[in-house]
């Protein structure tokens, strides 16, 4: 039997969760991502980052932030969505395939990564 799992913080960070939309140019596969003012379901999740990693690449200073993120379990996330935070407007990349804790459907949990600079 495993250990019951408690997430490490309470849900406390509201976002939305922006599925991708396939489509074909010209034969190639094309990823896009909906408006997250036409998504209405609002989630909740705890939201930690660990900083952010800085360089210049071609003149330009980049920041690569990633956090880690807990919630309810939902099937419909997955590795190729992106999650919109609601109080910074900051749209996330899921960097990690989502892991169902324990396979019991209850929470999950993934890394995200955003991608920031100047020039």
């Amino acid at each position: 039997m495993s250990k019951r799992f408690n997430p490490n913080a309470p849900f406390d960070t509201a976002f939305k969760l922006l599925k991708p939309v396939w489509s074909k140019s010209m034969g190639v596969p094309k990823k896009t991502f909906p408006d997250p003012a036409s998504v209405e379901q609002v989630r909740f999740c705890s939201f930690k980052t660990y900083g952010g990693t800085e360089g210049w690449n071609n003149d330009i200073y980049t920041i690569i932030d990633t956090a880690h993120v807990q919630t309810w379990f939902d099937p419909d996330i997955t590795a190729d969505c992106q999650i919109y935070l609601c109080k910074t407007g900051e749209v996330w990349d899921i960097i990690s395939r989502p892991e169902n804790i324990n396979g019991r459907d209850q929470f999950m949990q993934f890394k995200i990564q955003i991608v920031k600079g100047k020039p």
